[in-house]
C-alpha cells in the first residue's frame, strides 16, 4: 500500500484515536485536562504525521517495571500525545495487516487474546479429539527482547512502501537498543 497517511491523518481517525487513548487514562483530572486540548493536540498530530516527522524516541517514554502474576518485565509508557499518535498510525496500519495473519494468531492482537485462543483449542478438541491428544506448553522468556528489529522492518515493508510511514514505524520498532518495546503498539 503506497498511501496510508491520508487515512491516518483523517479527522475521524485522529479524533477517534484521541478519544480512545484519553478514555483509558486512569486519572479523571488528567482526562479532563487533555480533553480541553483536544483540537490543539489533533492539529499538532495531523501536521507531524502528515509531514512524516512524527516519531517516538526514548525521551518520549517513561520506563516502568511491571509485575503481572509470575511475569516481571520492563515496559515503556509513551507520553499521552505520543500514545495518541502511535494509536492513530497503528489502528490504520493494523486494519490492512491483520487480515493477512494466520487465523489463530492470538498474541498482541486486539480481540484475539489468550481467552479467545483457549476457546479455539476447546473447539478443536471437540471437533477432532483424536488428533488433539498431545500438547506442548511453553513460554519464551524475553520474547519481545529477542525479536529481530531488522526482520520486523523487513516484514513491515511487505505491507507499505510509503517512506514517511516507514520512518514512523521504524522509530516504533527501533525504540529499544534491541528487540521490541513492551508498551508500544508496534
Amino acid at each position: 500500500i503506497d498511501d496510508l497517511l491520508s487515512e491516518i491523518v483523517s479527522d475521524s481517525n485522529l479524533y477517534e484515536s484521541f478519544d480512545y487513548v484519553i478514555s483509558h487514562l486512569e486519572n479523571k483530572t488528567q482526562r479532563e485536562r487533555y480533553r480541553l486540548l483536544r483540537d490543539k493536540i489533533v492539529e499538532i498530530l495531523k501536521q507531524e504525521i502528515g509531514q512524516g516527522s512524527f516519531n517516538i524516541t526514548m525521551s518520549d517514554v517513561k520506563s516502568i517495571h511491571v509485575k503481572d502474576g509470575p511475569k516481571e518485565r520492563d515496559c515503556q509508557a509513551p507520553t499521552v500525545i505520543k500514545r495518541i499518535g502511535c494509536h492513530a498510525v497503528m489502528v490504520v496500519f493494523e486494519r490492512y495487516v491483520y487480515p493477512s495473519l494466520i487465523k489463530n494468531s492470538a498474541a498482541s492482537i486486539k480481540g484475539r487474546g489468550m481467552h479467545w485462543l483457549h476457546h479455539i483449542i476447546e473447539e478443536d478438541i471437540a471437533n477432532n479429539g483424536d488428533n488433539m491428544r498431545f500438547f506442548y506448553k511453553c513460554d519464551i522468556k524475553g520474547f519481545y527482547d529477542n525479536i529481530s528489529q531488522d526482520l520486523v522492518k523487513k516484514d513491515v515493508r511487505e505491507y507499505t512502501s510509503d517512506t514517511k510511514l516507514l520512518q514512523m514505524l521504524d522509530s516504533f520498532i527501533s525504540l529499544m537498543p534491541s528487540g521490541l518495546s513492551k508498551g508500544l503498539r508496534s
